[in-house]
């Protein structure tokens, strides 16, 4: 069924085009934990597609996350985060019924842009995103040229099936968790089964890859071997997809130490898109292994603009604290662990910052808490560990490394 209604907006107090938009999480009408994919998938879809517009500042995901379960009170979200228009939506997902509700609300003259209520098949979920997005820009009064147009409506792939798969594999990886990564690869893999030619899950499996390696969950040396493999064929694919630089240039820095080839990819995901904030936190970390300290925190800092009200503080932290600035690092951690109090990476560097600076009490109030909400990690285990040698708590840091040669085999 094609669009069933679309509602007026109310005349706006200026014709003057809107710069500024919240993409509200979208509700999960369904009722079905295993629907929450889908839609937080299509909110997100639709952040990734409108903030590649001119002229068009578009809350980032990571931060419109935290305003989940406030869709009826728009005007305090946009409020705190300062933009002009929100949109909100909620979607229905039974067997193959598809049904999408959206409402756009400019918080500035308290006016209903637009409205409308999409009553689909799933395999139609492409028209949806891209009769939603059109429709954005078009209330929001945007000018576009044809390129721009065309970008809209971009996709990498017209399998619905294996766009729902990459749906699904996003949603687990967002949650940084070893169970939620595997989870994750395992959507990722069933996606590109479906359909080989579908770049974007390639870099989903690079970054899930990455990240296992990191937590030592795989052999590192496994991990992030498959990592650049996946990031490589990612962009084989489509040699243009920021996502794919992106993936390559984190993966060549942990698979074999491509520090000049990693900055190139980094690049190549800044330039044509300088509002992607992941970019510019990958960016930040690259800078940070190459001790150029003060364009690192620049980068960070960047990151942070991009995605406020989110945890983007903790990898400025990090940042931070390589360069030796441990209470500027404390504060950002701070900061983050007001907004997120159970992400145990703010809680790992605040211990470690606090360690820095001989604090020893407040760091070992921080790191077993990290050590509890990361799941008993390896990487965390051994800051721990070294924070009890550190203070002279020679039998606990004996014991944390006698458990990771264990671990380690």
């Amino acid at each position: 069924m094609a669009f069933v209604a679309g509602r007026a907006a109310r005349t706006a107090g200026t014709r003057k085009a809107i710069d500024s938009l919240l993409v509200l999480p979208f509700s999960n009408a369904s009722g079905d934990p295993e629907s929450e994919y889908l839609s937080e998938g299509i909110a997100e879809s639709l952040i990734n597609v409108l903030s590649q517009l001119p002229n068009l500042r578009v809350i980032p995901r990571t931060t419109a996350l935290r305003f989940k379960g406030r869709e009826g009170d728009p005007q305090s979200a946009a409020r705190e985060l300062n933009v002009r228009a929100v949109l909100t939506g909620k979607v229905l997902h039974r067997g193959d019924s598809l049904v999408v509700q959206t409402d756009l609300v400019d918080v500035l003259n308290d006016a209903q842009l637009w409205g409308g209520k999409y009553n689909r098949q799933m395999a139609d979920i492409f028209a949806v995103q891209d009769d939603i997005a059109n429709e954005i820009s078009e209330k929001l009064r945007l000018q576009l040229g044809v390129k721009k147009k065309k970008q809209l409506t971009k996709h990498y792939t017209q399998n619905t099936e294996a766009h729902k798969l990459y749906l699904r594999g996003c949603y687990y990886w967002n949650k940084l968790e070893p169970e939620a990564l595997r989870k994750s690869i395992k959507c990722f893999e069933e996606a590109i089964k479906v359909d080989p030619g579908y770049a974007l899950p390639y870099t989903g499996l690079s970054n899930a890859q990455r990240f296992l390696g990191f937590f030592s969950v795989l052999p590192p040396r496994q991990a992030f071997g498959a990592a650049k493999a996946a990031a490589r064929k990612a962009l084989e694919i489509d040699h243009t997809l920021a996502e794919a630089h992106s993936s390559m240039g984190a993966a060549s820095e942990y698979c074999d130490w491509d520090l000049s080839g990693a900055e190139r990819e980094h690049k190549r995901t800044i330039e044509p898109n300088p509002k992607y904030a992941m970019a510019h936190r990958r960016y930040a970390f690259h800078l940070l292994y190459r001790e150029r300290y003060d364009e690192a925190i620049a980068e960070g800092k960047r990151s942070c603009d991009l995605e406020p009200f989110s945890v983007s503080s903790t990898y400025l932290a990090w940042v931070l604290h390589h360069a030796r600035r441990y209470d500027e690092a404390i504060e950002e951690c701070q900061r983050a662990i007001e907004l997120e109090p159970n992400f145990w990476t703010s809680h790992a560097i605040l211990g470690l910052a606090y360690e820095q600076k001989g604090q020893f009490s407040e760091a070992i109030a921080e790191l077993p808490k990290a050590l509890s909400l990361s799941g008993g990690l390896a990487i965390v285990l051994g800051m721990l560990g070294h924070l009890y040698g550190m203070s002279g708590r020679r039998d606990d840091a004996q014991a944390i490394l006698t458990k990771l040669h264990e671990l380690s085999k």
